[in-house]
Formats: C-alpha cells, structure tokens, sequence
C-alpha cells in the first residue's frame, strides 16, 4: 500500500490493511510521518516527503517544488519496488504514478484507491499540480486491475470520466457501534480531526456564543489553525464552553464520540469534492450513536434526512449551526431518537460489512488476473 497520508491518523488505510491481512494477505505500508517499522501488527515503511519551497518568485517555486515532487514519487516508487509484491495498492491519486510503475516492472496488479474526488478539492483550483495530475489520472485509472472509492456518488462520476465500470464501494464504516446514550445536560457537541480552512471549526466555535447555557463544544483535533482557533475562544470569553483535547488515536474515533451527544461536520460546499463527500468523521459519529449536524450536499443529507439522524442545515454558518444546536437541546427525546438512528445507521454500514466489500473486490481481481494468466 502506498499513502501520502500520516500512516498513525489514516483510517481506512489502517482499516483495509488490517482486512486484507486478516484475509491472509502479507500487508507492508509505504507513507509518511507516524511510526516506522512497525505499528502493532501493521509493517508501515516511511518515506520522506518533500518540502515545499518558500522561494518568492512564482515561476521559482513551482520549479523547485515539481522537482522536488518528482523526487519524491521516485523514492515513493523505488520503496514500492523493493517491496515486491504481487499488488500495489495506491491510496489516492498522489500515489498512483508510483503504484503504477512499480506494477508494471514485476507484471503486478494495480489497485487505485480513490479516497476522494482528489482534482475536484478546493485547494487544487490554480494549483500546478492540477493538470499533471488530471492527464495522470485520466490515463492511469482505466489501466488499473481495481478502482475502489468510497461513496456511490463518487464511484459514479468517476466511471463517467474515465469510461470504467463503476468502481466499488467502500465506505469509511465505524469499525464498533456503540449504543445511544442519554441526552447530557448540558448538551455535549464535539467536532473531531483536522483545524483546517473550510472544515468550518471558526463558525462552530462562533455559535457556542448563543448556546453556551445550554450546550459545551469538544474540539478533539490538530491542524495549522488551532492558535487561531484558540485566540478565537479567548476573545469571545468561551474558556467554561469550549474545551480542546488532544486527537485520539485512529481506532478509538467512535468510543470517543460515544461521551457526546451531537456530531458536527461544518465544513464550506465549495468545490465538487466537497459537496461528494462522506468523511471519516461523519461515520465516527454515527459509530458513537450520536446524532449530526451536516451541512446540505448529496451524500450526507440523503443519510441524515432518510434515516433521522440528524440535522441538515442550509449553510455552515455559526447562526444555522446555533439555531439546529438550540433545537436538539430544547427537544431531549427527538434528539434521543435520532441518537438511536445513527445507531441503527452504523449497524447497516459498519466496518464488518465495508471490509467483506474489499476482501470481495479483491478476490475477484486476483480470479481474473489467474486466469487472464492462465
């Protein structure tokens, strides 16, 4: 497996290695940051990622960092190539070069792992990786053994773009599903992973201005704006509110959510991989049998609003976080049945089952490369 991803907070990646090799499989993972040599009983092999360039000339820096990128697929396929093994799992389009390669030169299969809608990502607008990485894409994805992704609406756009059968689907599944809890009162919302721009965390924090009577926020995460964030608690005088506590290990997401009442997942629609998406967080709180508030795109809307588990609101905004906040706690028992919701939830997509989904595709791929070999 190859992953540009800190291995030590990569669910799924930790989740489909443990699959694969509880199906026995020999699993060895090739990332960055985290833990080398081993984790427990994952064989994680790290490879240095590249430093980006702070140089201030535009034209500069974009030379220096695709050299540098270039370098680091490189090394990302010379580690993949020692590995030698009979597949090569890329997660994510970042890896997929490298992947590639390395299954070409030892006649291996090739699986592409597509975590998100990767080209469609806000940050990728103007970027100079872009349309590297959309050529990359648009010629290495029909030429791999397996595509898999992680939602249907993803996998759906994904065969229209590249004239592929529809990849298979495997969600980001809880790997435990707690039972629902009573309500606390004062109401306990958490939000969990990463401080970053566009997950919405400023305007969660806003909005406990109006409920912190009635509601305390946990912020259980890490990322560049936590000192922003904390400042920003500070100036609205939300200390007894608002408490932050250090992210917990990837595999204990859902036991943690499991203290709380209300899950939130604020972050902005604005690109096509947002409005896609189905994060990690979202299942982890339905893992934890707490109901969410998300905001209005297709993939967890349809979830929420078909099976009452929560709160949809129109814009991520601290006022329409507030007013659905305000609700829950005025109205205990809708709140305790939308907990018991996601319960049920979390039993119908859970990890147990999401893994037999991989453990299936893959077997499958290995018939057909047996045969095709035969």
């Amino acid at each position: 497996m190859l992953v540009t991803n800190d291995v030590s907070r990569d669910t799924r990646v930790r989740r489909e290695a443990r699959a694969l090799m509880d199906a026995g499989a020999s699993v060895i993972i090739i990332g960055v940051g985290g833990q080398g040599t081993s984790d427990g009983d994952l064989d994680i092999r790290l490879v240095s990622p590249p430093a980006a360039s702070t140089a201030s000339a535009r034209l500069v820096r974009v030379a220096v960092n695709i050299v540098r990128t270039w370098r680091f697929d490189r090394r990302m396929m010379r580690a993949a190539l020692m590995a030698g093994a009979d597949v090569y799992h890329s997660h994510d389009l970042d890896t997929l070069w490298a992947g590639y390669h390395a299954a070409r030169r030892h006649r291996a299969a090739l699986v592409y792992d597509s975590h998100e809608l990767y080209l469609e990502d806000a940050g990728m607008a103007g970027h100079w990786r872009r349309p590297l990485l959309a050529r990359l894409e648009r010629r290495l994805a029909p030429r791999a053994h397996l595509v898999i992704t992680v939602n249907d609406a993803i996998a759906d756009e994904l065969a229209r773009r590249y004239g592929i059968a529809v990849p298979t689907v495997v969600m980001n599944g809880p790997d435990r599903c707690a039972s629902a809890q009573p309500v606390h009162t004062p109401l306990r919302v958490l939000f969990q992973g990463s401080y970053s721009p566009g997950r919405g965390v400023e305007e969660l924090v806003t909005s406990m201005r109006t409920t912190g009577s009635i509601a305390r926020l946990t912020l259980q995460g890490f990322g560049v704006l936590e000192g922003e964030l904390r400042r920003l608690v500070r100036e609205l005088a939300l200390e007894d509110v608002v408490t932050f506590t250090e992210p917990c290990g990837p595999d204990d997401t859902a036991s943690e959510a499991a203290r709380h009442d209300v899950g939130v997942v604020g972050f902005t629609d604005n690109a096509l991989n947002s409005r896609l998406a189905s994060p990690n967080k979202f299942f982890a709180y339905l893992g934890g049998a707490l109901a969410v508030i998300v905001p209005d795109v297709p993939v967890m809307s349809e979830i929420v609003k078909t099976n009452g588990c929560g709160i949809v609101v129109s814009e991520t905004s601290a006022s329409r976080i507030a007013e659905a906040v305000k609700w829950m706690a005025e109205h205990p028992a809708e709140l305790y049945r939308m907990k018991q919701s996601a319960a049920r939830v979390c039993a119908g997509c859970g990890w147990a089952q999401q893994s037999e989904n991989l453990v299936s595709a893959y077997g499958a791929m290995l018939e057909r490369s047996h045969t095709c070999a035969g």
